[in-house]
């Protein structure tokens, strides 16, 4: 005899690759007590529970009252080392759709518009680390983030990295962000990098080569070296990126479809 039972879950997270895209599938380690969570084959971690919230999960209409949503912080690092560690805070639980007009045609695009609906899971931007595979026709740039003025070289870790590239119409256009690991060592990935027009009165219409920036940003605040314990949220760490709070360095380059670069930027700290 088959039975029936039913639940409320309070939201799901999903890990995608920052420079595909696409949801990571991997076996990664997950560290989310005091959330209860449980992935799926389609890569999506449904949380199933959370402190203060036991009496909701078990009841539908009408909704017992409970604490508010609120944020809680987990954890994950990549046993295979494709992917930096990271924390990341997620909303718990998450809202529900609002609701609908019974007189007005049902509109899902409206219903999901909202990226914390719950039935939109959370996305967490996984960055690659410095050993991450590179496709063939992908532009990668490796960067070295180091202390100006030490020798030897000592890698500040953590910095926030960023290649920009200025577009037609003059603006900046954002190629590739990541963070460097506990070494001060980056990967910057580039797919879909094509030829642009050259400008050149006599020579060739386009070139493969386009103009780049590199930009790395160290917050002082972070300990040199870290402990081994401590993971950073990137997220956290890029948003400061061009705020004038973080001790920054840049270049201009040049880079091309299928090309590797090997950079270093020193920080005076």
């Amino acid at each position: 005899m088959n039975e029936s039972v039913d639940r409320r879950v309070l939201g799901a997270f999903q890990f995608q690759d920052v420079v595909t895209g696409n949801s990571v599938l991997d076996n990664l380690a997950v560290a989310a007590l005091p959330l209860l969570v449980r992935p799926n084959r389609c890569g999506i971690y449904v949380i199933f529970n959370a402190p203060g919230f036991a009496d909701l999960t078990g009841q539908f209409d009408p909704p017992l009252p409970g604490p508010k949503a609120g944020t809680f912080e987990i954890s994950v690092q990549d046993p295979s080392r494709r992917y930096l560690p990271r924390r990341v805070k997620l909303q718990v639980p998450q809202n529900l759709p609002a609701a609908i007009d019974p007189s007005k045609p049902f509109d899902p695009g409206k219903v999901l518009s909202d990226p914390r609906v719950i039935f939109n899971p959370q996305a967490v931007p996984l960055y690659p680390s410095p050993a991450a595979p590179v496709a063939p026709t992908w532009a990668a740039i490796h960067i070295s983030v180091v202390r100006s003025g030490i020798v030897p070289l000592t890698g500040l870790p953590w910095c926030a990295v960023q290649v920009t590239h200025p577009d037609n119409g003059g603006k900046t256009k954002v190629l590739a962000t990541t963070v460097t690991d506990a070494r001060g060592e980056g990967l910057l990935a580039i797919p879909g990098l094509g030829p642009e027009i050259s400008g050149s009165e006599t020579g060739a219409v386009t070139k493969s080569n386009v103009s780049i920036t590199i930009t790395a940003g160290y917050d002082p605040s972070i300990a040199i070296p870290p402990p081994d314990t401590w993971v950073p949220n990137p997220d956290e760490i890029i948003s400061k990126l061009g705020g004038g709070s973080l001790k920054t360095a840049s270049l201009d380059d040049e880079i091309a479809p299928g090309q590797t670069l090997n950079r270093t930027l020193a920080i005076s700290v």
